[in-house]
C-alpha cells in the first residue's frame, strides 16, 4: 500500500471521526478535527503534540516529504547518465575501433 493511499484512508477516517465527535458533542464540542496532512505536518514540526489519527496523518505526510526530497533527483541523474552513455556508445565505438578497420 502506497503512502498516498494510506494518507487518503487516514484522512477519510479522520473526517468520519470528526463528524461523529461533532454530532455527539465529544472531544472539543462543535470544533472539527484538522484532517489536512500538510497542516498537521507543520504542526508536528512546530513542537505541537499530536495524538491519535492526527499524529498518524502527520507522520505519513512527513514520510512522503522525505521521500520526495531525495528520490526524484536521484532518478533524474540516473536517467541523464543513461542518455549520455547511450548517446556516447556510437562515438566511442567509432574512435576506439576505427583503427582496427583501416
Amino acid at each position: 500500500m502506497s503512502l498516498e493511499s494510506t494518507i487518503a484512508t487516514l484522512q477519510a477516517k479522520c473526517v468520519a471521526e470528526s463528524e461523529e465527535n461533532t454530532k455527539s458533542g465529544k472531544g472539543y464540542g462543535h470544533d472539527p478535527l484538522v484532517c489536512d496532512p500538510t497542516k498537521l505536518s507543520s504542526y508536528s514540526y512546530a513542537g505541537s503534540t499530536l495524538v491519535g489519527i492526527q499524529k498518524d496523518l502527520a507522520e505519513k505526510q512527513n514520510e512522503i516529504a522525505a521521500e520526495q526530497k531525495y528520490y526524484p533527483m536521484e532518478m533524474l541523474y540516473v536517467i541523464a547518465l543513461g542518455i549520455v552513455v547511450i548517446a556516447g556508445l556510437p562515438w566511442s565505438w567509432y574512435f576506439c575501433c576505427g583503427g582496427f578497420v583501416s
